[in-house]
């Protein structure tokens, strides 16, 4: 299995997890695509915040 094969399994695994981890959190169950958006969008507001935009 190629390096970069390896490393895209990685990185949706950890999307996944992440979606999953937020829609929990919130309280949305196995709504993982709104889970993955509302990650995105933290993830966006913490930049903005951390380069004083906001």
């Amino acid at each position: 299995m190629p390096v970069y094969s390896v490393r895209l399994k990685d990185i949706l695994t950890n999307i996944l997890n992440t979606a999953k981890t937020t829609a929990e959190t919130y309280g949305l169950g196995k709504d993982y695509l709104a889970g993955a958006n509302i990650a995105a969008f933290e993830n966006v507001a913490n930049a903005m915040i951390a380069q004083g935009i906001v």
